[in-house]
């Protein structure tokens, strides 16, 4: 008897061990699976085809949204212009008083105009829009 048989006695009775033949019954099996199966089969099950999916779903699902928003987000920024109300990523509010090279903007911070700050361009996180003229609430 074999040593593998041997040591699976302990866990499976004997009648269903003593039956088992180790030798090269895996290779055999591999052998007959591969070839019944059609070519288009043996496309799917090879481990390339699940690496090629994977990456095709990673870059339709994270790549090419990423660069959607990066384009987006460009055309925002490239839109502003003098005297739009503006929030910073760090929270400030000002108005543009003048946009300087390409990636630097003046902002005033106060009505007056006599505080002003010189931010990049990238920290603008949003524009606000114009509120448009009140309307008055009749009861």
């Amino acid at each position: 008897m074999h040593p593998i048989p041997e040591a699976l006695s302990m866990y499976f009775p004997r009648e269903i061990v003593g039956s088992l033949d180790f030798r090269g019954s895996l290779l055999a099996q591999t052998e007959v699976v591969a070839r019944d199966l059609s070519p288009f089969q043996q496309f799917l099950s090879s481990p390339f085809t699940l690496l090629g999916g994977l990456m095709a779903l990673f870059y339709l699902f994270v790549l090419l949204p990423e660069r959607r928003r990066k384009a987006e987000e460009s055309t925002r920024l490239s839109a502003i212009k003098k005297n739009d109300r503006i929030v910073t990523t760090g929270g400030i509010h000002g108005v543009v008083a003048s946009i300087g090279d390409a990636d630097t903007i003046v902002i005033r911070l106060d009505e007056s105009g006599t505080a002003r700050m010189k931010i990049d361009r990238k920290a603008v996180a949003r524009v606000l829009s114009e509120p448009d003229e009140p309307t008055s609430v009749k009861d």
